[in-house]
């Protein structure tokens, strides 16, 4: 389908660390409360990208139907090396942490939203600590 031929496109074009942040609602589940969003289309991109030979991919997908640009639930699907992708995705901020509201208030006030797919989770989890000391 059109999603394979997107696929196949990137694999020709782009660099096995290519970043794809998915910036639309309910990408990082599954549909199905599959554990971390397993065979949703986050999972389903990245895995389709590692089979491409876009083996160090990353993928970020949001759970909820929300506004996606500050939408905190958001799952990142790594392509970890691995020839065929992964089983679903991890929390880049998990919402049961003590830096989630700082998360939440970072993606609606700050350019947060813009920068995170480029950041690893640790990057992310030491700016919201150091904006929580500085209130």
């Amino acid at each position: 389908g059109a999603t394979d031929q997107l696929l196949d496109l990137l694999a020709q074009k782009c660099r096995p660390d290519l970043i794809v942040p998915i910036y639309a609602c309910s990408t990082g589940s599954s549909g199905r409360n599959e554990e971390g969003g397993e065979g949703g289309f986050a999972d389903y991109i990245r895995d389709g990208l590692c089979q491409r030979g876009i083996t160090n991919c990353r993928v970020d997908g949001h759970t909820e139907v929300a506004d996606a640009m500050a939408c905190p639930h958001v799952r990142r699907f790594e392509g970890g090396g691995s020839a065929s992708g992964g089983e679903g995705g991890q929390w880049l901020v998990d919402p049961n942490s003590d830096i989630f509201q700082a998360w939440r208030q970072a993606l609606r006030d700050t350019n947060m939203k813009y920068r995170y797919p480029m950041m690893r989770p640790s990057a992310i989890r030491a700016e919201l600590i150091v904006a929580q000391y500085a209130e």
